[in-house]
């Protein structure tokens, strides 16, 4: 069972998640960007009414606060190969009061391709707390397939309904297109919480698991 402390951080980020998917129409929060000072500035009507503020760790990573959600978000950069010391410096900075060290069973985890974000010249990455299962399942499934691809080197990219799995507790659909009881969860979980269909987010996961099946001729 996970200790409250940890679970708590992982349903304030999740929560975090939903909200700006909901607060800002038509825009998926970003998951990797060149410059940090997109997070803070972008979308424009969403950032309006829910202001940034950007705290710097001192090792090259933001946090990204806004108040008006209760969100804090961690960035990293995206050649930072000690991610997780900057989680932990995160939460005794942003979340005093923890047990101590991560247990092993949670992994600190990006929310965008690590090596498509290098790959496309992206220098942030947005990180959080997800469960081992869910993430080792990503990473051989859909993260695996989209570690290559095409895609315009320096556009900012945002966590896209795949990634929203992993990052609400759910495992990778499967690479075959067949629709997982888990898929549905999370679909019914969502699609009444940022006002879209759950019809609608199986098939963007479908068409998503059709894109990163796609192997293009050499």
């Amino acid at each position: 069972m996970t200790p409250p402390y940890f679970q708590q951080i992982m349903d304030g980020e999740r929560r975090a998640i939903i909200a700006e998917m909901t607060a800002a129409t038509a825009h998926q929060p970003f998951g990797a960007v060149v410059d940090i000072a997109t997070v803070r500035d972008k979308p424009t009507l969403f950032r309006a009414r829910h202001p940034v503020n950007l705290e710097a760790l001192g090792d090259g990573s933001f946090v990204q606060v806004t108040p008006t959600i209760e969100a804090k978000v961690l960035w990293v950069r995206t050649d930072n190969d000690k991610y997780r010391e900057s989680y932990g410096q995160f939460l005794a900075l942003f979340h005093p009061g923890g047990p101590g060290a991560i247990p092993s069973d949670l992994h600190v985890d990006h929310l965008y391709n690590r090596e498509r974000a290098r790959t496309f010249a992206l220098n942030y990455i947005r990180m959080g707390l997800v469960p081992g299962s869910p993430n080792t399942s990503h990473g051989a499934g859909y993260e695996k397939k989209r570690t290559h691809g095409v895609g315009r080197v320096g556009r900012d990219r945002s966590i896209d309904t795949v990634m929203m799995l992993k990052a609400l507790g759910f495992r990778s659909p499967p690479m075959r297109g067949t629709v997982t009881g888990e898929m549905r969860a999370f679909a019914a979980l969502l699609g009444p919480q940022i006002g879209i269909e759950p019809g609608q987010l199986l098939q963007e996961i479908a068409n998503l698991v059709e894109v990163a099946n796609f192997e293009p001729s050499d």
